[in-house]
Order: C-alpha cells, then sequence, then structure tokens
C-alpha cells in the first residue's frame, strides 16, 4: 500500500502532518472523520466503548494490543505494531511518515525484544524525547509520551495492552496539579508551567478549558508583569468584543471590565498591534481614558499567530486582547517578561483558533447527521412502488446530486388509467427538498381524487406562489395513459417529453408557466393517441445539462444520439455516466419511462365440426 497522507474531513485541521503506509492505520471517509480514527486488528475494528461496542466477546490474546497513540493538532489516531521494528522519520518510505521539519529523514525506530519494547534514536538532528527528557535509547513502559525533534507540540503515547496502565490523574485534574504549582522566578519556569496548561486544554478541546486557560494567562501575566488587573477579551463574529477572563493581582474575579482605556483596546483591535506603556513614555499622555482613570502603566497585546503578517505586510485581525494596567508606577516592564507574554499571547491565540475551529467542527458533523436523516426521509418518499399494469410499463430513476434533492416523481395506478408525474423544484438542497415533499405529498391525494390536471396545476401555483412569494417554483409534468392508449398530460414550465413510435423520436408539445412563477395563471392540457409499442421519456433538465470534463452539456443531441437505438432507462444513465466519466452532476437528475401494451381481446373459443358420413 503506498503512503497517503490522511486528511481531516472538517474544519477542525487541513490536514494531519503525517503519511502512514502501514495496513493497520485507517484512512478517512466522509462518513467516518479523522476525530477518534480508529486501526483494525486482522481486518476488523478495534472495540470502541464510547460508540457502545462490546469487548466480552473478545479473547484476551485480541485485546492485547501494542499500539501508538499519535496526537497532532489536538486530533488522535492509532497504529498497530504488528512487526518486530517499526521505522520513524521524515524519508517516504519509513513505516511512520512524520513530515515536519523537526523530524530527521531516519529519526528512531521501535524495536521489540522479547516482551519489552524500545524506543532508539537513529542519530537524529533534534533528539528523541521520552517523557520530556533526551535518551539515545529508551525501553517504553505503557503511557510513555514521545516527542521527535521537540517538546510541548505534538507528540506519540506508547500503549501496551499487555501491561497494566498506571494510574494517572484525569485531564481536568492534570490541568488544575499544573495550575496550582508555584514557581519562585515567575520567569521562564512559570512559562513552562502555562505552557504544559495550555498543552492539555488543547488536548480536551472544550469551552469549559478554554475558560481556565485564559483565567489562567491572565493570573500569569500579572504575576511577571506585576500589573494591578488583567482582561483577557475575544473578538464575537460581530466584531464586538467580550470579556472572556478577568482578575485582580490578588486574585479577585472581574465580571467587568470598569476603568480601562477603551481607546487602547480599540486601537490594538484595529491595528492588531501592541501597545506597551508606561507614565512619562511618548502615547500615554492626551488619552482621556488613560487621564480620567489615573491609568500609569498599560500592556495590551493582541492575541494572534505567530505568522501575523500576510504576504502583502498588513496584520492579520486579532482574535481578542490581553489587556493588564495599573493606578500605580510599576516602572518599565523588562523586555525578557515583555517577550515572555507576547509568547504565551501567541500561544492562547492558537487556542482560540483551536476551540472555534472544534466547535465549526461539531456544528458541521451535526449538519452532516440531521442531513442524512433528511436524505432517508426523502428517499423513503421517493421509494415508489411500481404498479403491474396489463396495458403499460413503467421504470423511473432518480440521482441527487446532493445529499437531499429538488426532483421527484410518482406512478399513482387509478381505476381506468395510470397517472405519472415528474417534477423539478428551482434551487438545490435542503431548501429545494423541503418543497419537493411539499409538492409530492399535494399532488398524490388530487389525483387519487380524479381531479383533472388543469385544476390540480392551477391549485398548486396558487398555493406556492401566495406562501413564498415567486422565491421558488417549479417544473412539472402530469399525465395520464388510459387503457384505449389515450394520453392526457399537462406541462408546467419542464422540458418536453420524447415520444418514440414507428421507429421515430419527436416531442410532445403542451405549454403552460411553471407553478409559482406568477398568479394568477391559466393552465391547459393536451391530448396524444398511443399506439401499440410507443414509448414516452419523462425527465428533468438535469440530464441534458450533465457536463462532461470540458463544461460541455450532455445536450439535446446526446440525449436523441444515446435512445436511437435502444428507448430505455438503462441506456440513457449508461450514455450518461460514460459522457460525464468522473464529473459530479451539478443537478439531479429524474427519468420516468412509460410504454403503451394495447390490451389485445380475448381469443374466441375455436369450435370444429366434423359430420358423419
Amino acid at each position: 500500500m503506498s503512503p497517503a497522507i490522511l486528511k481531516q474531513s472538517g474544519p477542525a485541521c487541513a490536514f494531519l502532518p503525517y503519511k502512514l503506509s502501514h495496513p493497520k492505520f485507517l484512512s478517512t471517509t466522509p462518513d467516518q472523520p479523522c476525530l477518534g480514527l480508529k486501526c483494525s486488528i486482522a481486518g476488523r475494528a478495534l472495540p470502541d466503548p464510547e460508540r457502545g461496542d462490546s469487548v466480552s466477546g473478545m479473547g484476551a490474546e485480541e485485546t492485547a494490543v501494542v499500539e501508538l497513540m499519535l496526537v497532532y493538532g489536538g486530533v488522535e489516531s492509532r497504529y498497530v505494531i504488528d512487526k518486530p521494528v517499526v521505522t520513524i522519520g521524515r524519508r517516504s518510505d519509513r513505516d511512520l511518515v512524520l513530515t515536519e521539519s523537526c523530524v530527521s529523514r531516519n529519526h528512531a525506530q521501535i524495536e521489540q525484544r522479547g516482551n519489552d519494547y524500545f524506543i532508539v534514536d537513529l542519530g537524529s538532528s533534534h533528539g528523541t524525547f521520552i517523557n520530556g527528557q533526551r535518551a539515545e535509547e529508551w525501553r517504553l513502559e505503557n503511557g510513555d509520551r514521545i516527542e521527535l525533534g521537540t517538546t510541548g507540540g505534538n507528540y506519540i503515547i506508547f500503549r501496551d495492552g499487555k501491561r497494566p496502565a498506571a494510574a494517572v490523574p484525569d485531564s481536568r485534574e492534570l490541568l488544575s496539579m499544573i495550575a496550582s504549582r508555584q514557581t519562585s522566578s515567575g520567569g521562564p519556569a512559570e512559562l513552562q508551567l502555562l505552557g504544559l496548561f495550555i498543552e492539555g486544554a488543547r488536548a480536551l478541546n472544550s469551552s469549559s478549558v478554554l475558560s481556565e486557560v485564559l483565567t489562567n494567562l491572565v493570573e500569569s501575566s500579572l504575576r511577571m508583569t506585576k500589573a494591578e488587573r488583567g482582561f483577557v477579551f475575544l473578538c464575537r463574529p460581530d466584531g464586538q468584543l467580550e470579556l472572556a477572563a478577568g482578575r485582580t493581582e490578588s486574585g479577585e474575579v472581574l465580571n467587568e471590565a470598569k476603568g480601562i482605556s477603551q481607546s487602547v483596546l480599540h486601537e490594538v483591535i484595529a491595528s492588531a498591534s501592541e501597545f506597551v506603556m508606561s507614565m512619562g513614555d511618548p502615547g500615554m499622555s492626551g488619552r482621556d481614558s488613560i487621564i480620567i482613570h489615573d491609568l500609569r502603566s498599560i500592556v495590551c497585546i493582541p492575541l494572534r499567530k505567530s505568522q501575523f503578517r500576510e504576504e502583502s505586510g498588513t496584520a492579520q485581525p486579532a482574535m481578542g486582547v490581553l489587556y493588564l494596567d495599573s493606578r500605580v508606577e510599576k516602572g518599565k516592564l523588562p523586555d525578557v517578561r515583555h517577550e515572555l507574554i507576547k509568547a504565551i499571547a501567541r500561544e492562547a491565540a492558537a487556542l482560540v483558533e483551536n476551540a472555534y475551529l472544534v466547535k465549526a467542527e461539531q456544528e458541521a458533523q451535526a449538519y452532516q447527521r440531521e442531513l442524512a436523516i433528511a436524505s432517508t426521509i426523502q428517499q423513503s418518499m421517493m421509494e415508489v412502488k411500481i404498479p403491474l399494469l396489463t396495458f403499460a410499463q413503467v421504470q423511473a430513476r432518480n440521482i441527487s446530486c446532493r445529499a437531499v434533492g429538488g426532483d421527484f416523481y410518482d406512478v399513482i395506478h387509478l381505476a381506468d388509467c395510470v397517472a405519472v408525474v415528474v417534477a423539478d423544484v428551482s434551487g438545490k438542497g435542503i431548501p429545494a427538498a423541503l418543497l419537493a415533499s411539499v409538492l409530492q405529498g399535494a399532488i398524490y391525494p388530487q389525483l387519487r381524487q380524479g381531479l383533472p390536471l388543469e385544476q390540480i396545476a392551477e391549485g398548486l401555483n396558487l398555493y406556492i406562489y401566495n406562501k413564498i412569494v415567486g422565491k421558488k417554483y417549479a417544473t412539472l409534468l402530469m399525465a395520464k395513459l388510459y387503457e384505449n392508449g389515450e394520453l392526457e398530460y399537462i406541462n408546467c414550465g419542464h422540458v418536453k417529453p420524447l415520444l418514440k413510435s414507428n421507429g421515430s423520436i419527436c416531442c410532445l408539445d403542451n405549454e403552460n408557466l411553471p407553478v409559482g412563477l406568477l398568479s394568477p395563471v391559466a393552465f391547459t392540457s393536451a391530448r396524444a393517441q398511443l399506439q401499440q409499442g410507443d414509448q414516452v421519456l419523462l425527465f428533468t433538465d438535469g440530464v441534458v445539462e450533465a457536463e462532461d470534463d470540458a463544461g460541455e452539456f450532455f445536450g439535446n443531441e446526446g440525449l436523441e444520439a444515446a435512445l436511437a437505438d435502444e428507448f430505455s432507462l438503462t441506456r440513457l444513465f449508461s450514455a450518461l455516466d460514460s459522457y460525464r466519466a468522473q464529473t459530479p452532476l451539478s443537478d439531479d437528475c429524474t427519468a420516468l419511462w412509460l410504454r403503451y401494451i394495447r390490451t389485445a381481446p380475448p381469443e374466441q373459443p375455436h369450435v370444429r365440426i366434423s359430420m358423419n358420413p
């Protein structure tokens, strides 16, 4: 199996920065997002208790799996170790290919020696770290954390199902333990603690943890700058700032941002540039809010990524602001601590962005689940049972270009005829599907009651126009084929149906406006007399507007050429698939085929008369 980059199926991250060539690594699909990848044992998936899978039926040998759990960008995936040596590096022929620049081409390998597993550094440029400690060779224990080239970023956890895992605190307990640790220096060591806190929070990916980290950011920044108050503001989608965390130097919670310099705050947001001023610095004077609130020092830093400049040189919009101030002269902020605060602000910005992306991913997944339900409902409504008729044959097929679509068809066996419907609602997706469902539900009972086709069309037109006021409409073709071969039909803005009779193909003419476009409108129907074997094709414009890779339509010419020798749905869709090849459909395709079979009169019994000589 050739190496393939595993791609994230939602907006949480563009792609995972590693490639896998091992058959135990399952790639993602649209139905199975990259979050929570499962790998298989002997061709079947690992049981997942969160999914409700049972593990009681699996033997000890099956559940005792040795694996690596990769955590990249907050996304977890697993790699089952089932060979004596697993190679790791940037080179494409490695078993585990990691494309980060800090990883060497042939970085390390995991070796099985008896019942133990060792990780061996293969002379990498930036080293291999086990639980934060650099090592050339290390006997791996269950739960060991492996980092390649650098610490504090992406990592790998070694899992040995044959050995009991060491007792570890809950993730939130771990965050609390990290946050509660005190340092005497308040400098780089505190930055390391806060970095660990942010790393743990990033792995949790929840809004409550985001709040804890932002609070910890404020408290740590207050200790490093000796400021009196600190706030973190986040930008809402409408551009307004929202207070996310606030504390005083004594730890008092601030739920309101009173007495701050609004001019500084908005200047930092507008320019995405930092503001660090003390009394006497140029820029402190002349600001009314600073004078009114008697502020002596202000530190205001935008929350942004480390790459905060576009190619054009303009600053990217800030995601939020870290704001600190004091009414007592604290002296100039040391450059070292200034840089520390800037660095941690970038880390906090990355966490905020990650939380937003995770939220967007969750919303997208919820939408996809709802869309799948809607698709199932629509498909069940589209499942039309084609009746067995003595005077006609009917076939139909629908292909939606999306999960749900605006095309539908129906076939209804009435007392003296068979009624067929093909419709196409304007637009695509959910809005079109909703109106299609309404129309299908409205047409069915009216046909069952035997109402004239003109009356049905007028009622539908009035209903759609009055309810939606011209924003939506539908093209529609309804027909009734009677046992004597008479075909009554009405075309409401739809593509003309085709009739094949005596070897030639022609269009059935009848023109009306689409239903729902204007009101009041009068509708008229037409009639045609079918002969034995005559065939009729009703279809939507998605058939003739299917495109090839050059963007050219299938067209009426392609349709007639496809049906010249064989006038059937099988031939039509086969020609359509061949024409568009891999080009996806841009519109729903629906077609209904109808063939008239004249009922032969019953044969009279043949009586043979013999005369005796």
